[in-house]
């Protein structure tokens, strides 16, 4: 996605499209630093990692899109961009992780944008993103029990996204 603000429905999931028939290759979780070395992202279930900032892939083209916490339509929402996520912080490499689960080295086939409303403001509250493999996630600002939040929550099982983020 490009970097120009403001952004309308129609430029964010055009952007969006250019994931269509990439692939991962490498993840990266980034938190921010409250001065330990524990993560604190895979604590809370085993259906969904949730980061206090963000992640980036890498994917098979040699570019990187990186998803944070944005406010570009309204306060917290998913923001997704083409560039890495410039923040100081903690980074995991959670490329094994991600394999496990079979989400690496599969096409990505098809996206899907829901859109909430915020007062007059249409904002993205999640992405659900399909791979070649069947296995798909759920992209959400999420955060127990609180949905527009300041986290970004990798949903891994779509019944579960359903059932939390929900209006």
């Amino acid at each position: 996605m490009s970097d120009t603000k403001p952004r309308t429905k129609e430029t964010y999931e055009a952007a969006l499209q250019r994931l269509l028939g990439r692939s991962i290759r490498r993840v990266s979780y980034v938190e921010l630093d409250y001065g330990n070395d524990e993560s604190e992202w895979n604590k809370r279930s085993v259906f969904f990692d949730s980061l206090d900032h963000g992640f980036e892939w890498w994917l098979d083209d040699g570019s990187v899109c990186s998803c944070i916490w944005g406010w570009e339509f309204a306060a917290h929402e998913v923001s997704i961009a083409f560039s890495s996520i410039d923040a100081t912080g903690r980074r995991w490499d959670v490329t094994e992780r991600w394999h496990e689960r079979g989400l690496l080295e599969n096409r990505i086939t098809k996206i899907q944008v829901d859109w909430w409303q915020a007062s007059a403001r249409l904002y993205p509250q999640s992405v659900c993103i399909r791979f070649s493999s069947g296995a798909s996630i759920v992209v959400s600002a999420y955060e127990e029990g609180r949905v527009q939040a300041d986290h970004i929550t990798v949903f891994f099982d779509e019944a579960e996204a359903a059932r939390l983020v929900r209006r």
